[in-house]
């Protein structure tokens, strides 16, 4: 009988081996990679590979142990039958063992959904990975996505010449193929990322210093005046704007004094300080003395959940005319 070249049954069990470690590697960069906004923002990367790059390679493994975990149950279904009848008399003497792994089985789930001990200080340590050094002004985008815009589009919300922001650019090194470009086809173009290049373009001319960060409150307000008058909608620049403020009829860089408004789950207690436009040692004390402790860059939702109350709670009493419930 001719030997076999290639053991299948050993070769799958390595592709399980191997799938598996490779999920566990892109698994932990995940978890400690910054939101995306800000991870297309600021270029971010990990071992030369970028988030989503990580995010390609988490699926396509997910996709081959799935397969290879078919095959290695279809190539070993003899043995699998055999073990799990000659068990199944052992398995129901361990009636205490099995109560005791669907029981733990039971409030790992519920944990992860209604985050609470010590569950939650898994949730808050990737998110303090997802926050950690990112959400200064210098890295923060101006809204969702502002990389994919191109650089007409930011020039007209910044006020900016379009032509006098290709010659600052280019005046520092950047080469501009055109303003029809995105920002992020022109940080790829010159491998900086595209944060560098809105940096660049808000520098006060000829000093190569940032005058003051253009808020995306303000960027969206801008939008939204142009839309008024071309009688369109910018995608980009509303993303997610009805989800933030649904129910508050008022602009984005206000909230109204009868309602907090939503959305406040995303943020950090430093954006959200500075979008009800209260200090942030106002803000520590206030919630203190609701017996709330919060860090600068947790997120609203992560610590309403700890306390069992709304992200819209903690705002309101950030802002000083509510207490918890």
């Amino acid at each position: 009988m001719s030997k076999r070249i290639i053991d299948t049954r050993g070769l799958v069990s390595l592709i399980v081996l191997f799938s598996f470690i490779a999920l566990f590697i892109s698994g932990v960069v995940r978890f400690v990679a910054p939101q995306g906004r800000i991870a297309y923002w600021v270029d971010w990367q990990a071992f030369g590979l970028s988030k989503e790059s990580w995010g390609d390679i988490h699926i396509v493994f997910a996709l081959l142990f799935l397969v290879s975990g078919v095959f290695h149950i279809v190539l070993n279904w003899k043995s699998l039958i055999s073990y799990f009848v000659s068990k199944t008399s052992k398995l129901l003497r361990l009636r205490k063992e099995l109560v005791f792994a669907v029981a733990l089985t039971a409030i790992c789930s519920f944990g992860a959904v209604l985050v609470f001990a010590p569950f939650n200080y898994l949730i808050d340590g990737r998110e303090y990975f997802r926050t950690r050094g990112f959400e200064e002004d210098y890295a923060e985008p101006p809204y969702g996505h502002a990389e994919e815009n191109t650089l007409n589009f930011i020039c007209s919300r910044l006020g900016i010449n379009p032509e006098e922001a290709c010659s600052r650019l280019e005046s520092t090194g950047i080469s501009v193929g055109s303003e029809d470009q995105t920002l992020d086809a022109i940080a790829k173009d010159n491998g900086v990322s595209p944060a560098k290049i809105y940096e660049l373009l808000v520098a006060e001319p000829g000093r190569g210093r940032r005058q003051r960060p253009i808020l995306r409150e303000e960027l969206e307000d801008s939008a939204r005046a142009d839309e008024e008058v071309l009688g369109q909608e910018s995608p980009e620049m509303l993303e997610g704007e009805e989800e933030s403020h649904a129910g508050s009829g008022l602009g984005t860089n206000s909230v109204g004094a009868s309602d907090i408004g939503s959305g406040f789950g995303r943020e950090t207690l430093i954006s959200a300080c500075r979008r009800l436009g209260v200090d942030l040692s106002i803000a520590k004390e206030r919630l203190a003395q609701q017996n709330i402790t919060i860090g600068d860059r947790d997120r609203l939702r992560v610590v309403a959940a700890r306390y069992g109350v709304k992200p819209g709670d903690i705002a309101r009493i950030i802002r000083g005319d509510s207490h918890r419930q």
